[in-house]
């Protein structure tokens, strides 16, 4: 690999970024190791957090990371302009945000480390061997040999800000090595709801619906390059399950909470409300 004599100030902010995430750095860490580094005399340092931001952000274009949509709470109709009166409704109703992700260039930037697709590979005849009684080895033996299986996963997590939270809708390799399936660069973002109020059932059906579009083309097939075997072939991801808590289980499968009348969704018992004082 050829590498700069000299690293540049983008390098180095790149360098600094990556440790952050991976050493769970908060900003004012960076600022005195900026600080420290640049006591040193050290080159092509930023000088703080702020400094580094700019220079990676500064020509980045949303447009080419992801699409924004506009949803409606009531009836969850989407719209790619900002939006405050839904016409299908046609009456002002809160509108939620929603960040879509390609699912399919995130799964090549990880197919462009090389070693990714073996341990697909690899990960996947061990698991057809181990969990040849399951449902889940059942659907690896019926599936093509460059197929894969994947999982979504959606919750809230709470910010720095108390008037926002994010839902991210996450994807994750079930063939893959568990150490290496919780990486997070090895975890797909197929989308993201920045919100302040609990986001609807009619809003996480439409984000789902829009997630829905891509995943039937990688179920299909999607031709990738491979760096491992330095070739393109056509490989298939089938999404075959949710991994979530019960208030978000309710959510994608669009039912009730738990703990409402009829919140089985398998059977039609109204339950029974017991009072604690």
């Amino acid at each position: 690999m050829n590498r700069r004599s000299v690293p540049t100030l983008r390098d180095i902010a790149s360098s600094i970024i990556i440790f952050k995430i991976r050493r769970l750095q908060n900003n004012k860490d960076i600022d005195v190791l900026c600080q420290f580094m640049n006591t040193f005399g050290v080159k092509n340092v930023p000088k703080n957090m702020k400094a580094i931001e700019k220079q990676l952000h500064g020509e980045l274009d949303m447009n080419d990371v992801c699409k924004c949509y506009y949803i409606c709470s009531n009836c969850g109709a989407s719209y790619t302009n900002n939006v405050f009166t839904c016409q299908s409704c046609n009456e002002e109703v809160l509108m939620f945000k929603f960040y879509l992700s390609s699912i399919i260039k995130q799964i090549q930037q990880l197919l462009l480390v090389f070693g990714f697709f073996s341990k697909l590979k690899e990960e996947k005849l061990k698991n057809i061997h181990l969990f040849s009684n399951t449902k889940y080895g059942e659907l690896l033996r019926n599936i093509q040999d460059n197929g894969f299986t994947m999982i979504i996963n959606v919750d809230g997590a709470t910010t720095c800000n108390k008037n926002l939270s994010l839902w991210p809708f996450i994807i994750v390799f079930n063939e893959l090595p568990i150490l290496d399936r919780r990486y997070l660069e090895n975890i797909i973002v197929a989308g993201i709801i920045p919100t302040a109020k609990k986001p609807t059932n009619a809003v996480v059906q439409t984000c789902l619906q829009l997630i829905y579009e891509e995943l039937t083309q990688l179920e299909s097939g999607v031709e990738f390059y491979l760096a491992d075997i330095d070739e393109r072939k056509t490989l298939h991801f089938y999404l075959i399950a949710s991994c979530t808590d019960k208030p978000a289980e309710a959510l994608m499968a669009n039912v009730v909470q738990y703990n409402a009348e009829y919140g089985c969704p398998k059977c039609f018992t109204r339950g029974t409300s017991i009072a604690i004082s």
